[in-house]
């Protein structure tokens, strides 16, 4: 597990230019370590903006340079049980063994079966073990051990305090615990004291003495009299306001406490109802004479306890500011950085969102890192942005890429909260994008920061991760299930979106934002970060090569998103893949072409030499024995079929090779019916030759392997984006009318089976025809011939009997009318359809077409023993590549026109219609922005206007009557 080991403010600290939450130890030379112990934040929000399960930490009290280290070390915790049994018995021998054994920390948070918050000085407390409680105490315990709240928020003394532990309270104050500590309801212990003694208690002597310990001379001049807590009955009531208001009945106890107080000094002046303390307390006969002479001096209030008690109350940061200036910047850094329960001030700052409180505890030193969570929550647009502010202090960026997931997940769970016009998650989750680094594909723990926004369906957010570098293609993995990729719930106008995003002006001077599209030098930044996988953390130098087309291949795949292979993001970077990839491909093509000569070859040889050895056969069965030069003849086919066999080897070996590595590296390979077509044909050539087949099967055998060698050679022409078009048309015209004729053939069978039972002479058998009559096997074949309209009605008028002539011809034309005149009619149309189809997206067809045989060549580079020697076919991934091209579109040398590589400085080839496919699209990305600023300006008008109305009604009436004289406002 990881412990935070906490690091001592230097007086030269290393100002680095990326302010990282899991800064490098060795990079601070300049800073101690001062402890091995474990030590916890006492906010709640320090567990929420850190959850790394088996990670304890602190945040460094500095300008948070570097909050934490992470030091692997392994922790070894004592059983809560056994704790717990000790501390009942309150034995502190065993104690002290255990303290021994472990380290103070902990023992002060033992492993819990279950989730227990609170430490053991909590428990010690709760079980009244003092011994204990004086032993943990003597091993002098650090300030956060000390302040850490339980469930509840209280911390350890609050608890003594609420359980009337004064022995314990007594030892913990020795300590240094904080007297003026609050919980979550921003109680504090007289506030506790106050709602114990209101009620029936058999512990009224202990509470008591609780009070008197707290009132005490040594402790009173540090306890806050007058902190204010908010009741259903009591709204900002301090102690003595408090338990004025509870004295509605009769309590010699609580007035007991109030005699107290007042003598400690409380006020006497704070409202309770519509009187105030002291009229309250006249009322009651409790403030006499006597007691008031007997009051003392009210000790002055601390800076802390004041700020805190602003803070409680809501005031402005205003209010805040008079009580810190002129205070020393140490103490009005520890005001602000107290705790009010779980929370930090600065956390319940941004929780009720008041902006100038925020604004003036980050003034004065609250630290930004532990609240960050918190205004993610809210989604106050100008409090996000007050604290990545102040966290990016000094430094060009903040480092939150451990934290991405669990930021966007509290940003994208809100987003739908929008109460005022400063709530605005999609807001704050733009301004983390700009100013913080993220790590936009961590996983947390199965899924990204993109299928966070998917399952929350903020399409805005998915367009803009994906703009900043999140990877489309990350799966979704639940109890180890493959779930898919968000491209099932990201709408086709999202991904198009950012890629829109993904194409921008490129200038080596940043302050010069005028484009010149028509330019020669006008440069276009083209980032595909969004099509690569995460690189992993792997000192292996052979790092599993990327296939950068896998991810379009899922576009692809996606009826809804397939066209957006047409956008010009992507257009271009699959024209420099097919020139990088296009030596390989005519080289697989020439080898495909010479194995399908040489088996036709081979078949011929086969086939002849076979006819030979059958006639050579029957000549000796005749006892013909001059069979010599047919024995030459067939000796020569031998050795040419022989040749040919041997010159076969060699393009099947290679075949065979690629197709077992691409069954190794893709399971997608059993989905194309080609890989199938090619081992049918590997596999037939031994069948061939070794085979002891008849002449007649060996002829129909041939017959078939010659249509399907050359029909695959016919497909993997047809991939050359020239051919792509007729290739298409043919496969989607044929997959159709496979499915038309399934439906169809059906009906066609009706008819085969009626002709036949009408043609079949009286008294016939129909399942056992005579010879003289048609067989259904010979029926069906001429049905379907006579579909297509090859029929002649006259003969078969003349071979109805004359007693069915009438049902006969009817149902002849029945079959006219259902079969040749609508079914043929449709499946033309059909063609006719699909074939525009086709057509209109000839483009489209030919990207997808050189798309998939682009993915299909990478996954057979991609293994480990050819990568190395082909490295150069990669153009995004790699070491020498990076995810992004610079096109300049205008440059009259179309080989230096897109540039690749670590540094852009690889040419690459760009034709004019790629080049000008990009200039038209970046011209109406321009036209839009232009038009959307256009459209944005009455918006901010009307915002104006609204302000003015609610703010300054008399300065819009004077702008009203200048616009339009006359003109009642």
């Amino acid at each position: 597990m990881k412990v935070m080991l906490k690091r001592e403010p230097s007086c030269t600290s290393n100002t680095s230019s990326t302010t990282s939450i899991n800064n490098n130890y060795n990079n601070s030379s300049s800073s101690t370590l001062t402890t091995t112990t474990t030590t916890i934040s006492t906010s709640r929000w320090a567990y929420r903006i850190f959850p790394m399960k088996g990670i304890t930490m602190t945040a460094d009290t500095d300008i948070q340079k570097t909050p934490l280290v992470e030091i692997e070390v392994q922790r070894s915790l004592p059983d809560a049980n056994l704790m717990e049994h000790i501390l009942n018995q309150d034995n502190e021998v065993k104690l002290q063994q255990m303290l021994q054994k472990y380290t103070l920390a902990n023992v002060l948070r033992p492993k819990h079966k279950g989730r227990k918050a609170g430490t053991v000085l909590h428990t010690a407390v709760i079980s009244g073990a003092e011994k204990c409680l004086k032993v943990l105490l003597s091993h002098r315990p650090s300030k956060e051990d000390l302040e850490a709240p339980d469930s509840k928020g209280q911390t350890a003394l609050l608890t003594a305090v609420d359980n009337a532990r004064h022995a314990e309270l007594d030892h913990l104050l020795t300590a240094g615990a904080n007297v003026n500590a609050r919980d979550d309801n921003h109680r504090g212990a007289l506030h506790l004291l106050v709602l114990n003694l209101s009620e029936d208690s058999n512990q009224v002597g202990d509470f008591l003495k609780v009070a008197d310990l707290l009132l005490s001379s040594k402790h009173v001049n540090k306890l806050d009299l007058e902190p204010h807590a908010n009741f259903y009955d009591a709204t900002g009531a301090t102690p003595l306001a408090l338990a004025a208001a509870k004295l509605q009945k009769e309590d010699i106890n609580l007035l007991e406490l109030c005699k107290k107080l007042v003598k400690a000094g409380a006020s006497l002046s704070e409202n309770v109802n519509d009187s105030t303390v002291k009229q309250v307390l006249t009322q009651k006969e409790c403030l006499t004479e006597k007691l008031l002479s007997e009051r003392k001096q009210p000790p002055a209030r601390s800076t802390a306890a004041q700020v805190v008690d602003l803070v409680c109350m809501c005031k402005t940061g205003s209010e805040v500011e008079e009580v810190l200036q002129g205070k020393r910047p140490e103490d009005a850094r520890e005001a602000v950085r107290s705790n009010l329960g779980r929370d930090n001030l600065l956390s319940y700052a941004v929780t009720v969102m008041n902006t100038s409180m925020v604004d003036v505890l980050l003034k004065y030193g609250a630290d930004p890192w532990l609240s960050f969570h918190s205004a993610a929550v809210k989604g106050h647009v100008e409090i996000f942005t007050m604290l990545l502010k102040k966290m990016k202090e000094g430094n060009d960026t903040i480092d939150l890429r451990d934290h991405t997931a669990s930021l966007i997940t509290n940003l994208m769970a809100n987003s739908h909260i929008k109460t005022t016009q400063n709530i605005d998650h999609m807001a704050c989750f733009r301004h983390l994008l700009q100013e913080a680094k993220l790590n936009l594909n961590q996983k947390d723990p199965d899924q990204t920061p993109l299928h966070l926004a998917a399952a929350f369906n903020q399409q805005e957010a998915m367009s803009e991760m994906l703009r900043a570098g999140a990877f489309l293609g990350a799966r979704h993995v639940v109890c180890g299930k493959d779930c898919g990729s968000v491209l099932d719930i990201m709408l086709p106008e999202t991904l198009e979106h950012a890629m829109d995003r993904c194409i921008s002006h490129y200038c080596k001077d940043i302050s010069d934002k005028t484009e010149n599209v028509v330019s020669e030098d006008y440069t276009l930044h083209l980032d595909y970060r969004f099509l690569l996988p995460p690189k992993q953390n792997d000192t292996k130098s052979d790092s599993k090569p990327v296939n950068e087309m896998e991810t379009l291949m899922e576009v692809c795949s996606s009826k809804r998103h397939r066209h957006l292979i047409g956008h010009p993001l992507v257009n271009t970077l699959l024209y420099a893949k097919w020139n990088k990839v296009l030596l390989l491909y005519w080289v697989n093509l020439l080898l495909y072409l010479f194995f399908v000569v040489m088996l036709t070859k081979f078949i011929y040889l086969r086939k002849d030499l076979r006819a030979t050895e059958v006639r050579l056969s029957v000549l000796q069965d005749n006892g013909i024995t001059n069979t010599t030069s047919l024995e030459t003849s067939m000796q020569g086919k031998q050795n040419s079929q022989s040749v040919s066999l041997v010159l076969l080897m060699f393009p099947s070996l290679f075949m065979f090779a690629r197709m077992a590595l691409q069954i190794k590296f893709s399971l997608k390979y059993f989905k194309n019916v080609e890989n199938y077509i090619q081992w049918f044909l590997l596999m037939v050539v031994p069948v061939l030759r070794f085979a002891p087949l008849e002449v007649d099967h060996l002829r129909q055998l041939s017959a078939w392997v010659m249509i399907i060698a050359w029909l695959e050679f016919v497909l993997k022409l047809g991939r050359v984006p020239f051919f792509a078009l007729y290739i298409t048309m043919l496969c989607q015209v044929t997959s159709n009318f496979l499915r038309l004729t399934i439906l169809y053939i059906i009906l066609i069978i009706a008819f085969v089976l009626s002709f036949n039972i009408l043609l079949l002479p009286s008294g016939e058998n129909p399942l056992f025809p005579s010879t003289q009559s048609e067989n259904v096997s010979i029926s069906f074949p001429k049905a379907i011939i006579m579909s297509t309209g090859e029929f002649e009605y006259s003969n078969m008028n003349e071979n109805f009997p004359d007693g069915i002539k009438i049902s006969a011809d009817i149902m002849t034309l029945v079959f006219v009318f259902a079969i040749f005149l609508v079914l043929m009619n449709v499946m033309n149309a059909l063609a006719v359809t699909d074939a525009q189809e086709v057509v209109n997206d000839t483009k489209l067809h030919s990207l997808i077409s050189r798309l998939e045989l682009i993915s299909t060549i990478e996954t057979f580079l991609n293994h480990p023993y050819i990568h190395p020697y082909l490295g150069k076919l990669k153009l995004l991934s790699g070491p020498n590549n990076t995810p992004s091209f610079l096109a300049k579109i205008n440059l009259p040398k179309k080989h230096k026109r897109l540039l690749s590589g670590l540094r852009h400085q690889t040419p690459n080839k760009l034709n004019d219609e790629t080049a000008e496919c990009l200039r038209v699209h970046r011209l109406q990305c321009l036209e839009k922005m232009k038009s959307q600023q256009r459209d944005q300006v009455p918006a901010k008008l009307e915002d104006v206007v609204e302000i003015l109305a609610g703010q300054h009604p008399h300065l819009l009436c004077s702008l009203a009557d200048a616009l339009r004289p006359g003109q009642q406002c």
